[in-house]
């Protein structure tokens, strides 16, 4: 008797293959003596419907290596009788006893006494493959939140892929040999490369970057190769990878503290004999560096100046008032190039008066003011380098009062005394607070560093000027002209407009409207001082957009021609019912309307069903009158305007309007509204009463 089809779909004797050695591994009844009832063939048992999808492919490739898989998915039939029988049921039991021993003890103990193991391998699909839907959610949560850390790269891809298996054992799985798939399998592709590179640590920001420039994007497996490449190197030290911020401060605090608390030798001069430098530093030995200043003396300021002469003479002359020997160890050149330097800095202290020396001393841009006549010396220049703000006028002063022993020291190193202490208000909104008077200053300067730590101001430097801003309020309180290369500040600025908006004029009506959200013209006006705007422009603005924006229902566009004859269309509607009845009991009228010569009949009606007896009237009154047919006659879809018998006799088409349009019968419509609104017009002004509503409407 023969075998069902193996799993390989080939049709086979399974005695005859039995018989020989050769194909003994190929006959899926052939059992391995090391093969028996005991062994796990898997290393993750069973516990539920988490482990799952992964246990059944594990389960699954184990049997399939044993080419067995076709008695669990049901290729190899259970045989009537015979020799194949006691095979089967000889491998039915043994997989059977395999899955037990793959299994927790709680599911073996409610599987052992199914028959069949594809009943067994039915049952467990069915049992723990309902869930899909929380499984695929919690998978995908765990593949989107899944981060390196401290992980190496090997092992945060080792993560990142079960996870992705898993989730692809619950995809739906088509064969397709047309290509028609390959678009979707890309972008999976891709969105398994976008999370593995986003879960990387900022150090990777640079390769990462590097990889999704990349077109197209390559494979996970180069990916992966590139990263690893990475992190090599790194370790090998072949690359520095980027230092954290926070981390270098912290490492640069600690060693900072580190060295703090470790003494260290002082080295000693071989030159000096002082300790603290070596004879390679010397300054004895190879001049003093410009600039230099004691550590013993506070007193002595050398002037800054660009020429090796000036500064060889001001360093040698800071080192003669802190060493006698320092004129020992100058040469001929050294000391001719001192006395000189002394002799002409004599001569400048002792000619020049302090009253124009001084002030032009504290900025360079002032040498410039001093050669233009028509600049006053009231003005006041706005200066970095001044450390408080000097005022030379005392008339300018609000309130004052007197202080003693303060001096301003000026960068020449002169000390010229300080009198008065006050503040200053230099326009509505810029007051200068703790304002030092200065008799011998030529200017007034207003100090950067004050004014931005008194009050809560920036100052907004250009090329052109200078924009003194308040931050509490965002309003300009002064401005500053460049002139000569100097801020000189500007009493006379308009100091009521915005503050970012030195430009503000420049911004039309039609930006603001915009920028605003389509402010309607009244609530523009009321900003028109805030905005620099004028009235007139506000209201003669045009919006087309505010228009369609506010509208209720969108516009209709009319497509009604006009009749070329009387009579050949006669539009006709009922307007009704009034609140209060005429004096003759009347609540609806019906319009009749011609379209070619837009003459028009009213009829007063008591119910709408008295049209049936107007409307025939109507057109023998037309046939009679004006010997004419009435071709078409339009209305709304008005149960009692639909008059099928009447209208098919007299051979008149009737027309009707979309349900809710009442636009297409606009020229009824039209003349309705012009009826009550004549009507309430004589109504109002004759003031008659309601019972008359009749003659009124």
């Amino acid at each position: 008797m023969e075998n069902q089809s193996s799993t390989n779909g080939s049709r086979f004797d399974p005695l005859t293959a039995a018989n020989s050695q050769n194909d003994a591994q190929l006959n899926p009844y052939f059992i391995h003596h090391s093969l028996g009832p005991t062994a796990a063939i898997v290393t993750q048992p069973l516990t539920g419907a988490i482990n799952y999808t992964s246990w059944s492919r594990a389960m699954l490739m184990a049997i399939s290596g044993r080419n067995k898989a076709g008695f669990i998915t049901g290729k190899i039939q259970k045989p009537s009788d015979g020799v194949l029988l006691d095979a089967w049921i000889c491998n039915n039991d043994i997989l059977a006893s395999w899955i037990l021993n793959s299994v927790s003890k709680e599911i073996a103990a409610s599987i052992i006494y199914i028959g069949s193991i594809k009943e067994i391998w039915d049952e467990l699909r069915q049992r723990f493959k309902q869930s899909n839907g929380p499984s695929i959610y919690q998978l995908r949560k765990e593949f989107v939140t899944l981060r390196q850390g401290n992980l190496t790269i090997e092992t945060y891809y080792t993560k990142l892929k079960t996870i992705w298996q898993n989730l692809n054992e619950y995809r739906f799985t088509n064969d397709c040999t047309c290509g028609g798939l390959k678009p979707f399998i890309d972008h999976l592709e891709s969105e398994y490369i976008m999370a593995f590179l986003m879960g990387l640590n900022d150090s990777y920001a640079a390769v990462r970057a590097q990889i999704l420039l990349m077109q197209p994007l390559p494979s996970i497996n180069t990916v992966f190769s590139l990263l690893i490449q990475e992190e090599q190197q790194r370790s090998a030290g072949i690359l520095t990878p980027p230092i954290d911020p926070v981390a270098l401060n912290i490492a640069s605090s600690m060693a900072i503290s580190t060295d703090r608390n470790r003494k260290k030798e002082r080295p000693t001069c071989s030159y000096c004999g002082i300790k603290g430098h070596i004879a390679d530093k010397c300054y004895k030995k190879h001049g003093y560096p410009p600039g230099y200043k004691p550590r013993n003396s506070n007193s002595i300021t050398t002037a800054p100046d660009t020429s090796k002469t000036n500064n060889v003479a001001n360093t040698n002359s800071a080192a003669a008032n802190r060493s006698p020997d320092f004129f020992s160890s100058l040469n001929s050149e050294q000391y001719s190039q001192l006395m000189t330097l002394l002799n002409n800095h004599l001569q400048a202290a002792t000619t020049a008066p302090i009253t124009t020396a001084t002030a032009i001393t504290h900025t360079s841009g002032i040498f410039a003011l001093t050669s233009h006549n028509n600049q006053s010396h009231d003005e006041w220049i706005i200066d970095s380098g001044a450390s408080r703000h000097i005022c030379h006028d005392k008339s300018l002063f609000k309130n004052w009062s007197h202080t003693n022993n303060m001096f301003v020291m000026l960068p020449n190193g002169h000390r010229i005394s300080v009198d008065l202490i006050g503040d200053i208000q230099i326009n509505g909104s810029l007051t200068l607070k703790d304002v030092l008077f200065v008799s011998q200053f030529a200017y007034n300067l207003i100090s950067v560093s004050c004014l931005l730590i008194t009050k809560n101001i920036s100052l907004d430097f250009q090329s052109t000027c200078c924009i003194i801003q308040d931050l509490s309020r965002p309003m300009m309180i002064g401005k500053a002209s460049c002139q000569n290369g100097l801020y000189v500040l500007n009493k006379e600025a308009n100091t009521n407009c915005i503050a970012a908006g030195v430009k503000i004029n420049a911004i039309s009506v039609d930006t603001w409207h915009q920028r605003l959200g389509h402010l309607s013209p009244k609530c523009l006006s009321s900003l028109s001082s805030t905005l620099c705007l004028s009235n007139h422009s506000i209201h003669h603005s045009s919006c087309h957009v505010c228009p369609l924006a506010k509208q209720k229902r969108l516009s209709f566009h009319s497509n009604n021609n006009v009749a070329s004859s009387p009579f050949d269309l006669v539009h006709a509607d009922i307007w009704g019912p009034f609140k209060i009845p005429s004096y003759g009991g009347y609540k609806y009228f019906l319009t009749l309307v011609d379209d070619c010569l837009r003459f028009t009949w009213v009829y007063m009606l008591r119910q709408k069903s008295d049209v049936l007896h107007i409307v025939p009237k109507f057109f023998q009154l037309i046939e009679t009158q004006f010997s004419k047919v009435i071709k078409s006659f339009r209305s709304d879809n008005a149960p009692e305007l639909k008059l099928t018998e009447f209208f098919a006799q007299k051979g008149t088409v009737h027309q009707f309007s979309c349900v809710e349009q009442p636009q297409q019968n606009s020229v009824v419509e039209r003349k309705h509204q012009h009826l009550l609104n004549v009507a309430r017009a004589l109504f109002f002004s004759q003031e008659f009463q309601s019972v008359f509503g009749q003659i009124a409407s």
